[in-house]
C-alpha cells in the first residue's frame, strides 16, 4: 500500500512523535497537516513495521527515544508537584522548601512559593508555562515594590523553578527511605577469612648463622673426680722421691 506524503509530511510526523510518544496516536494526528486521523495510523504501523529500510531508521528511533525520555520526566515532576502540594492545606501560604545549602542569596521563599503554586496550576508541560509566570509576578500585588521579581525573565523563571523541583524531589525521596525504614542498605559484606599460617621456614645450608664456640662448663662431679686424680698423682711424685733418698742413705 502506498502513502502520499511528501518529505514535509514524514517531518511532521516523526517530530510529532518525538514530541508526544510514539503511543500517543491522536496527538500525532492532529501534529500532522493536512492528514486525518485514520491516514496517520496507518501510516504509523507501516513505520514501525517496515522502518528499517530506511537509512535512518536507527538515528530517527534515538530522536523518538529521547523525546519520550522529556514526556516521562515532565509526568515524574508533575508527580512530585502533586504531592508535595497535597501535604498542605493552603499550599500557597504554608508552602515550605527543605533548602539545606541550596537557598541562594537572589529569591526569597515567599517568591520561591508563587512561582511553585503557579507552575503546578498551569502545568510544566505547557510551553508558555514561564512566561506566563513572568506576567502574573509583575500583576501581583505583593510585588509591587520588588523590582528583582518584576525583573525577572522567563529564562530565569525557568531556572529557579528547576532548582526547586530538584529540592523537592530529593525531599520526596527522603521521605520514601524514611518510609521504607531508613536509609538503604548496602549489599551484605562477607568477612575476610583468616590468614592461613605457613610452615616455619627452614634456612639452607649456606645460610645458617654460625655460632661461635664456647667453653665447655664442667659439671661438679666432673671436676671433683679431677681433683682427686691430681692428688693421686702428687701423692705418688711424693713417694717416688722418698724410696729414691732411702736408697741414697744405705
Amino acid at each position: 500500500m502506498g502513502f502520499d506524503w511528501t518529505k514535509k509530511d514524514f517531518n511532521a510526523f516523526i517530530a510529532a512523535m518525538e514530541t508526544y510518544g510514539r503511543g500517543d496516536l491522536d496527538s500525532v494526528a492532529l501534529a500532522v497537516p493536512g492528514k486525518d486521523a485514520e491516514e496517520v495510523r496507518k501510516y504509523h504501523k507501516t513505520f514501525w513495521k517496515r522502518g528499517k529500510e530506511l537509512p535512518n531508521f536507527d538515528k530517527l528511533v534515538v530522536l523518538i527515544d529521547k523525546g519520550e525520555q522529556r514526556i516521562k520526566r515532565k509526568i515524574d515532576i508533575q508527580s512530585a508537584l502533586e504531592e508535595k502540594m497535597a501535604s498542605y492545606r493552603l499550599p500557597h501560604i504554608q508552602l515550605k522548601f527543605q533548602y539545606g545549602t541550596n537557598k541562594g542569596k537572589s529569591f526569597t521563599e515567599e517568591e520561591d512559593r508563587f512561582m511553585i503554586c503557579h507552575l503546578h496550576r498551569i502545568g510544566i508541560d505547557q510551553e508558555s508555562a514561564y512566561e506566563e509566570i513572568v506576567e502574573l509576578a509583575r500583576k501581583a500585588p505583593q510585588f509591587r515594590f520588588d523590582w528583582w521579581m518584576r525583573s525577572r525573565t522567563a529564562a530565569d523563571i525557568s531556572r529557579r523553578c528547576h532548582t526547586l523541583i530538584g529540592l523537592i524531589e530529593r525531599e520526596m525521596l527522603g521521605d520514601e527511605e524514611r518510609a521504607g525504614g531508613g536509609k538503604k542498605r548496602g549489599p551484605k559484606v562477607q568477612p575476610a577469612p583468616p590468614p592461613q599460617k605457613s610452615a616455619p621456614t627452614v634456612p639452607s645450608s649456606h645460610h645458617k648463622k654460625r655460632l661461635p664456640p664456647t667453653t665447655p662448663v664442667s659439671s661438679p662431679r666432673t671436676s671433683f673426680q679431677g681433683v682427686q686424680k691430681k692428688a693421686k698423682e702428687v701423692k705418688a711424685v711424693g713417694l717416688s722421691a722418698r724410696s729414691a733418698r732411702s736408697s741414697r742413705r744405705k
